[in-house]
């Protein structure tokens, strides 16, 4: 089983429990007790997310992408409902739970709170699909309504030869090469906790909170990300040939450091990051552009690494980052 589908059923669990959890206590009220509907509540409220969860993530996938949001949005909702119900009939069949129950205005009232709960579910899943959900979080818990020092990973990845690379394929298949490029890194930024930060043109930059700051030789999320990432474009090139005939290739920059995170805007709010780190990383990128080496990074993430990760690294030795007085020692990977 590949490692993302674990981490799928793993939350399908978490959020069948929970579902569980509540859906008990409602149909404890709703049903005065009664022993049959709090097992049917225990019942939908269970397998909802089993079969909710798959159906919702179609909004993450590359066919939704050529939907209207709007559109989208209400399929997903009609799907909730049509689950719900379904899932509601069978479990009193199975139970031989009161029709008096099942008619009734209690049965009523409670589905259509379970169909507006799971409503809300799906909306948050689709403009969690639009800010990304970390960014969604700090923005409505106002985390960084005053700005915060933090630690922080920052990845710069960029699509090598992509003007020459537009030219050939013309702006709309362009722009379908570059969205199934991005697309093919979910895989990776998912399994190693990444936090899309924006979108640039043809680059993406990734940034992770480092809670603990840095542990010598601990599990590095970026070769976690490096990794999961080679892996799948290595896995989707075949489907890259045939289509576009050309395969993308990738560089990538990294450092660490301090800087800081507050919120922007007013009419369009966003969480930003501020500091020398940010255009350090970019700037390793560019230097590695230069080079044979597909991930560059500094001295600070080579010594975060595990030695066996350190191994696959050459040494750069200090380098002259354009727009930078102080030198950068940098470390090369090649694959």
């Amino acid at each position: 089983m590949r490692e993302l589908s674990k981490v799928r059923i793993r939350s399908y669990l978490i959020l069948a429990c929970v579902s569980s959890a509540v859906s008990t206590v409602i149909s404890y009220f709703f049903f005065d007790g009664d022993i049959s509907g709090v097992i049917n509540g225990t019942i939908i409220g269970f397998l909802a997310p089993l079969f909710i969860s798959p159906f919702t993530s179609l909004a993450g996938s590359r066919w939704a992408q050529k939907i209207p949001l709007l559109f989208m949005l209400i399929l997903m909702d009609l799907g909730v409902m049509l689950i719900l119900f379904i899932l509601s009939v069978l479990s009193f069949y199975i139970t031989n739970f009161s029709q008096e129950y099942a008619t009734g205005q209690d049965y009523m009232f409670s589905l259509g709170l379970g169909i507006i709960l799971s409503g809300i579910f799906t909306t948050g899943l689709m403009i969690t699909s639009l800010v990304g959900r970390q960014e969604l979080i700090s923005l409505l818990s106002g985390r960084y309504l005053r700005p915060k020092t933090e630690h922080r990973i920052f990845l710069f990845m960029d699509l090598r030869n992509s003007t020459g690379i537009a030219e050939q394929l013309g702006s709309k298949d362009w722009l379908d090469f570059l969205n199934f490029s991005f697309a093919t890194l979910s895989e990776a930024i998912i399994l190693s906790k990444a936090q899309i930060y924006k979108y640039v043109g043809d680059e993406v930059i990734l940034t992770w909170r480092l809670k603990n700051g840095y542990v010598p030789g601990g599990t590095n999320p970026v070769m976690r990300f490096y990794q999961n990432a080679m892996k799948e474009i290595k896995r989707q090139h075949p489907y890259f040939q045939k289509r576009w005939g050309i395969v993308p290739q990738f560089k990538i920059g990294v450092h660490a450091g301090e800087i800081v995170t507050g919120q922007l805007g007013n009419l369009k709010r966003e969480i930003t990051f501020l500091g020398d780190v940010v255009n350090t990383a970019s700037r390793i990128l560019d230097a590695g552009k230069d080079s044979q080496y597909t991930l560059t990074i500094s001295e600070i993430i080579y010594g975060s690494l595990s030695s066996h990760f350190q191994a696959k690294f050459s040494e750069l030795g200090e380098t002259t980052l354009r727009g930078k007085a102080e030198k950068v020692y940098l470390f090369g990977c090649i694959d």
